[in-house]
């Protein structure tokens, strides 16, 4: 799924991973977990999750905070300019923090934060 005017392929893998491992994945590819710069953006990524997996399940986007907690950074190093955090959200709950980004929580376009260890789908975005 291209979106061409910001010359980036996505994609969803469906693969249960640690954002970890699909960081790492989508580096194989030759692109990152995707970077979201707009609504507009988020919309059709959410539109591509469920294309693949029939449902608007929750997926690993390359936003994250472990290197300074509160300091959110893109996987792929472009700068943090949108996010659609639910109400509430980041909130960093939980043992061990939370320190990694879902989209679709709550089957809404809302994001949250969420423990880096959790396994689950992704998308990886790849410059054209």
């Amino acid at each position: 799924f291209s979106l061409s005017n910001i010359r980036r392929c996505f994609f969803v893998d469906t693969r249960h991973l640690t954002m970890a491992e699909a960081e790492l994945s989508c580096i194989s590819h030759g692109g990152n977990l995707a970077s979201i710069h707009s609504s507009w953006e988020n919309l059709c990524i959410r539109h591509l999750i469920y294309q693949t997996c029939r449902a608007y399940v929750t997926a690993w986007i390359g936003l994250f905070d472990a290197i300074q907690e509160g300091k959110w950074m893109w996987t792929d190093g472009s700068r943090v300019a949108y996010t659609s955090w639910g109400s509430g959200e980041p909130n960093n709950v939980g043992h061990g923090g939370e320190h990694c980004t879902e989209i679709n929580w709550g089957g809404s376009h809302y994001w949250n934060d969420i423990p880096c260890h959790f396994r689950k789908p992704f998308v990886c975005a790849r410059k054209l």
